[in-house]
């Protein structure tokens, strides 16, 4: 069973649909990159293709994919192929209408919400707070039974003070779930990172904050999209973000990614080339040699490392940070 997930078998595909974005976060410098987006006819033709290389689950990502003005009709084109839609947004652009739309076609949504109104208007933009959590009660009023609705953290050395925060507004929103998740350095700045990474000194600090935020979760009956993650976070500052599964990362052989230019990639985090749509179709480059390697290289904790709920958490060995 556990050689199973080391079996290549195409499970996720994730699109980033354009860079561009409406805002401009201090951790992150996606926005920064040229406005380059993928034309929907490609991003059609990419969804057909995963779909017959067995892949029921797409992402699309940003940027902010709502800024999209054909987004409902990938959307609508994802759902006739019989996908499952997940995605992050920042929520500043969902109203009324878009929410409603929204939930005739995907299964799940995450709305950034970094703790407090304070905090998250100084990391994402003034009055930012208020839009996210006004998107999340609108979604909230047409989620269909079968859909989720998650707020999802930025765990950094100025956030983790707020993580209760998160607590009480999903116990307020009454959303599914909440995930923290670790400070990722590929996609900061890197003028400003260590501005958001959490020093070795505070990082006991953390743990205990950490643990003291899942009880409060389990008083608050509200519940955490992966503790193992959650838990993981402190030993992840403490590495240096140099953190792989025990067994290996089984990722790259379910998973791909594909920009706006075109370029594949087996991890997102890992960001080492493997094809172009431009040069070949996405049944040559899943099993091209290429992909292989990169495969071989996660199997064998031969990457960057990295944490994220997309990997064998499981299989993590948890020590003391």
């Amino acid at each position: 069973m556990e050689n199973d997930i080391f079996q290549k078998d195409l499970k996720h595909i994730g699109i980033v649909l354009s860079f561009t974005c409406n805002l401009k976060c201090k951790m992150c410098k996606l926005w920064m990159k040229p406005p380059l987006s993928l034309s929907l006819d490609s991003i059609k033709s990419i969804l057909k293709q995963a779909k017959a290389l067995g892949a029921d689950i797409f992402t699309p990502f940003g940027g902010e994919p709502v800024l999209r003005k054909d987004i409902f009709e990938i959307f609508s084109y994802a759902h006739q192929l019989g996908y499952d839609i997940e995605f992050v947004t920042n929520g500043t652009l969902i109203n009324e209408q878009v929410a409603e739309r929204l939930f005739k076609y995907i299964s799940g949504i995450s709305i950034s919400i970094e703790g407090s109104k304070e905090h998250h208007d100084e990391i994402r933009g003034n009055g930012t707070f208020d839009k996210a959590i006004s998107a999340v009660k609108f979604l909230t009023k047409y989620k269909r039974r079968d859909a989720n609705i998650c707020l999802t953290m930025v765990v950094t050395k100025n956030s983790y003070k707020y993580m209760k925060k998160l607590v009480d507004l999903a116990s307020e929103l009454k959303v599914d779930k909440i995930f923290y998740q670790p400070f990722n350095r590929a996609q900061a700045r890197k003028e400003n990172v260590h501005d958001f990474l959490v020093p070795a000194v505070e990082i006991p600090v953390l743990q205990l904050e950490i643990e003291s935020t899942i009880n409060y979760a389990m008083h608050k009956n509200v519940q955490l999209g992966s503790v193992i993650e959650f838990k993981l976070i402190p030993l992840y500052f403490k590495l240096n973000g140099k953190i792989k599964p025990t067994k290996g990362c089984f990722l790259p052989y379910h998973d791909m990614l594909i920009i706006p230019n075109g370029k594949v990639f087996a991890c997102p985090f890992e960001r080492i080339e493997v094809g172009d749509i431009n040069e070949n179709n996405l049944d040559y480059i899943w099993n091209s040699e290429k992909y292989e390697k990169q495969r071989e290289k996660a199997r064998l904790k031969k990457c960057r490392g990295c944490l994220a709920n997309c990997s064998d958490l499981d299989s993590y060995k948890i020590e003391s940070a």
